[in-house]
């Protein structure tokens, strides 16, 4: 896996390949679906937007929090790049397609031998 580069505002964060609790942390919050917050969900799409990013950065750039992502000035453009390029480096997009969720595979309770369903 290759490195990416993903730019918010004046700020370009290099991200590596991703460790296996990124993988399933981003897993988590990709399959989050954003519900109605009374603004048209826009609130929430925001938060899962800064969340995916800040999941990818966290082991390239441990000093930049959360919290400091709000505060960068940059457009929504840029936001959603950022989190559609992470999503595409993770395996879970496309190149093609960034914004579209690829099929998750899925395996049927019978199929798991002497295995309990949590």
């Amino acid at each position: 896996m290759s490195d990416i580069n993903v730019k918010l505002g004046e700020k370009e964060f290099k991200i590596g390949p991703l460790t296996i609790r990124q993988q399933r942390d981003l897993r988590v919050s990709d399959a989050t679906v954003p519900k109605d917050d009374g603004a048209g969900g826009w609130t929430n799409i925001y938060d899962l937007c800064i969340k995916t990013i800040a999941i990818a950065i966290r082991e390239d750039h441990p000093g930049m929090s959360e919290e400091d992502l709000w505060k960068l000035q940059t457009s929504e453009e840029q936001i959603a790049e950022a989190r559609s390029q992470i999503l595409v480096h993770a395996g879970f997009r496309t190149p093609d397609h960034p914004t579209i969720a690829e099929p998750r595979a899925t395996v049927a309770a019978e199929q798991l031998p002497n295995r309990e369903l949590i």
